[in-house]
């Protein structure tokens, strides 16, 4: 089933009200600036990359599945 161009326009006006509850409950309830609402919805309310909430991959390395597709391309899988 093809989705036409009022799916997606009801699909970023829900994006866009989600992004600006978010930033309210940031910035304590006061009205965000469009801009803010607006980098929020572009990055899909992630506030940062930091070690609390950002990518685990920075911290901990690769996930279980990189480790094993490293595995399998090196020599060592064959020589088993």
């Amino acid at each position: 089933m093809e989705r036409g161009k009022v799916y997606r326009r009801h699909q970023a006006a829900r994006y866009k009200a989600r992004a600006f509850k978010v930033s309210q409950r940031w910035w304590g309830g006061k009205a965000p600036s469009p801009r803010i609402v607006g980098l929020n919805y572009a990055t899909r309310c992630k506030p940062c990359s930091c070690y609390m909430c950002g990518n685990r991959r920075s911290l901990e390395g690769p996930t279980r599945a990189e480790r094993l597709s490293a595995l399998v391309e090196s020599e060592e899988w064959g020589s088993r």
